[in-house]
Formats: structure tokens, C-alpha cells, sequence
């Protein structure tokens, strides 16, 4: 089993589509698995790294709305048959 390195905020942000602020208000919220890793670049002393697998599930679930949302959509312009 192969395991990923954790992501940063700007690359998970890339990855799902969405802003920084939006991920870090996942984190808060706790629907991203993300832990403070520490660090001497920041002021602050850390920085979140996010889990990849959180990420992915995050990706699924918009992959899936997508696809129901646009097999919706054909739904109501398709012609009733007669």
C-alpha cells in the first residue's frame, strides 16, 4: 500500500476546484481531514496539510452531483413520447 503526501491548502484547493478560503472553512467546519504540520516559513509556526483521500472523496461526490445535474437537465428537454 502506497501512501500519499498530504497536500498543501493551495494544492487541494487546485485539485477540487475551489478557493483557498473555501478549504480552510472545510477544515473548519471538519469536512476536510487536514492536521497542522509545523514549519519555520510561516509566521504562524505551521501549516495545514491536507489528506488526499479527503480530497478525492470531496472530488466523487462533485463528479456525481455533476452527472445527475446534467442527466437532469437532458431529462426535461428530451420529447415526451406520444
Amino acid at each position: 500500500m502506497t501512501t500519499e503526501p498530504w497536500l498543501s491548502v493551495s494544492e487541494a484547493a487546485r485539485a477540487i476546484g475551489i478557493t483557498r478560503q473555501a478549504v480552510h472553512q472545510r477544515i473548519q467546519a471538519g469536512t476536510i481531514d487536514a492536521r497542522k504540520e509545523p514549519t519555520t516559513r510561516t509566521a504562524r509556526g505551521y501549516f495545514w496539510a491536507v489528506n488526499p483521500a479527503s480530497v478525492e472523496v470531496i472530488r466523487t461526490f462533485r463528479d456525481a452531483r455533476l452527472a445527475y445535474a446534467e442527466s437532469m437537465q437532458q431529462a426535461r428537454t428530451e420529447p415526451v413520447p406520444a
